[in-house]
């Protein structure tokens, strides 16, 4: 049974095959021959018109407001009040952002909560991203602290400072 069953398969792949050939290969019935069939013009290729290519001219380069600052810094490997979970020697806290403090170090801050995470903070043609906040990193009679993830000073604790907000 499964043979006859292939058998018939096998001639009727035969036969469609057969009528496509037969269709792709035979010649195409001459217009007059058949008067109901409109005669179409033959395709007139048409060229592309050449395009200008203008390269664009360049960006306005991205400058920020210059920010009069309280300036502080902050090492979360000290612990105490760099660190809200420090266990075993070691700070485990993450920054407010979510981010691990760790590969931040040198390049994030803490700023005041009315600046976005991702603001960026130039300080001496450094690039700082606010990634952090704090209990006391606000605004203080319009001046706002911005605490820097690094571990030495540039500056004295409190120093009011300039630097250039990208926001």
């Amino acid at each position: 049974m499964i043979d006859n069953n292939r058998a018939i398969l096998y001639a009727a792949i035969a036969i469609v095959t057969l009528i496509g050939l037969r269709l792709i290969f035979s010649p195409a019935p001459a217009a007059a021959a058949m008067p109901d069939v409109q005669r179409r013009p033959a395709a007139v290729v048409v060229p592309e018109p050449e395009i200008e290519v203008v390269a664009p001219e360049p960006g306005p380069i991205v400058t920020g407001e210059l920010v009069t600052i309280r300036y502080s810094r902050y090492d979360p490997a000290l612990g105490g009040v760099n660190c809200a979970r420090f266990v075993g020697g070691v700070c485990i806290s993450n920054m407010a952002s979510g981010k691990p403090w760790a590969p931040w170090m040198e390049r994030a801050c803490a700023c005041p909560p009315e600046w976005a995470f991702g603001t960026v903070v130039v300080l001496d043609g450094q690039r700082w991203e606010c990634q952090d906040r704090g209990g006391k990193i606000r605004y203080v009679d319009g001046i706002p602290w911005v605490d820097f993830l690094t571990r030495t000073p540039q500056y004295s604790y409190g120093q009011i400072i300039e630097v250039e907000v990208i926001w």
